[in-house]
């Protein structure tokens, strides 16, 4: 059921949580509406981008463009991503 949930919606449970994680529970709302704003303008974004790259390059070298720009955003994640385990939440700011 999870592996489904996630190849239907994609990480968006992951991300909200990072954002609740990440953001001071004083601007929690903001963070929140500012991560819907960014994945909305990411998805149609998206969306475009796929359909042109498909009519320019075909499915399989577009399924490989994605493949290696995913791949590629995971050194990012881990790098710049603070790690909050074990902090109080008081000191996250």
């Amino acid at each position: 059921y999870a592996i489904s949930h996630i190849a239907f919606w994609g990480l968006w449970g992951v991300i909200r949580l990072i954002t609740l994680e990440l953001v001071p529970t004083d601007k929690r709302g903001t963070g929140l509406g500012f991560r819907s704003l960014i994945g909305a303008v990411g998805t149609t974004i998206g969306l475009l981008l796929s359909s042109l790259a498909i009519l320019a390059f075909g499915l399989g070298a577009t399924f490989i463009i994605f493949v290696i720009v995913n791949l590629g955003i995971i050194p990012l994640g881990y790098f710049f991503i603070k790690e909050t385990s074990g902090v109080d939440l008081a000191e996250i700011k």
